[in-house]
């Protein structure tokens, strides 16, 4: 049964910071994308209010699916907890009855089968993503570079071969790196930085964030910056100077301009190193003669093109190849990369409901 061009399918990924939605058509082209940062840790009325604005501003949708990681955040005091409170608050903004939960075994559920699937719920999000990217190509490495978390996810046959089921065992596996685009403390990265040649321990406080070392070496576009900063103060090259500063012990003033692009050089080589370590385990499972492709995706995906470049080097395999998420998506042509990418969960949750719910003919 073919969809008319005119219905509009809603797809919405409920993050642990950030709430992505995607409105597509029938014929699965994506006409428009949101982003939305929502601290719902300190009130979840900020929940209620970033999806009422996703509602209101894509009108009248036939289905909504949705996929969801924010049940983890602190402001529950479990997964299940999480699970219920957020699809009571999607069942009060969407009153319809054509709202559907993804689950881990890439099938949709009304909210009234909650009951027995918490687990199969909790942290869907990179599942839906990866299995979207699957189905478009063989072999390869997914890469989801997000505000927050990493997923390092490795596909083989068109299959998600991912070690890691959940949370735990994906941080064990690697497959998910806690460290983002934007809101990663730097003290996470590592215990020592190199400053002025001398390895320099750092301050365990959270003084600066990874979105601090990104905007000073302008690499954060002013529409993903949409964080808050470690000190709740700008979101400037000299504000950001001033809370690296403090990593290292120092005041802005200590050092020249030329020093603190160095520091933040510095930081930023951890983190590529970092992600690049996990892609490389993946890698080596592959035989030497397999054509692996690299999708990426998330707000900090351009972030990622030096540590694609050093991988596809790595491999000195000349059928490795690149490709950001986007051009695997049929999009209007006023939506810009950057929305795409940073919104590549919603959007794949919402193309992943669409597939299946035409082989079923219920649409």
């Amino acid at each position: 049964m073919s969809l008319a061009r005119h219905k509009r399918f809603l797809g919405i990924d409920l993050g642990g910071a950030n709430i992505k939605a995607a409105l597509m058509n029938g014929d699965k082209k994506v006409i428009k994308t949101i982003h939305l940062y929502t601290p719902f840790w300190k009130n979840l009325d900020a929940v209620n209010s970033s999806l009422k604005k996703i509602r209101d501003d894509f009108g009248e949708t036939e289905y909504q699916f949705i996929t969801m990681t924010g049940e983890l955040s602190d402001v529950f005091k479990n997964r299940k907890e999480g699970v219920l409170k957020l699809t009571k608050i999607l069942t009060g903004v969407f009153t319809t009855p054509k709202l559907r939960i993804l689950l881990h075994n890439m099938q949709f559920i009304s909210p009234r089968k909650l009951k027995g699937n918490f687990s199969s719920i909790a942290s869907t999000n990179w599942l839906a993503t990866s299995t979207f990217v699957s189905k478009k190509m063989k072999n390869g490495i997914f890469l989801d570079f997000g505000s927050t978390t990493t997923d390092v996810i490795p596909i083989k046959n068109s299959k998600v071969i991912a070690i890691g089921k959940n949370d735990h065992e994906r941080l064990f596996h690697n497959e998910l790196l806690y460290t983002g685009f934007t809101r990663t403390p730097l003290m996470s990265l590592s215990q020592k930085i190199v400053f002025r040649k001398r390895k320099i321990p750092l301050m365990a406080e959270s003084f600066a964030n990874t979105g601090d070392i990104y905007r000073i070496l302008n690499l954060l576009p002013k529409e993903l910056d949409i964080q808050e900063t470690a000190d709740g103060k700008e979101k400037t090259f000299t504000a950001s100077c001033r809370r690296l500063a403090r990593m290292v012990g120092l005041d802005k003033e200590n050092a020249d301009v030329s020093e603190w692009k160095k520091l933040a050089e510095n930081f930023y080589k951890i983190q590529e190193r970092l992600i690049y370590k996990s892609c490389m385990k993946i890698v080596k499972s592959f035989d030497p003669e397999t054509e692996i492709n690299i999708v990426t995706a998330g707000s900090g995906s351009k972030v990622l093109e030096k540590i694609i470049k050093n991988l596809i080097l790595a491999l000195g395999n000349k059928k490795t190849k690149h490709f950001p998420i986007q051009n695997f998506i049929f999009l209007k042509k006023n939506i810009r990369d950057y929305e795409v990418a940073s919104c590549a969960s919603a959007i794949a949750v919402v193309d992943l409901g669409l597939d299946l719910f035409k082989s079923r003919n219920i649409l």
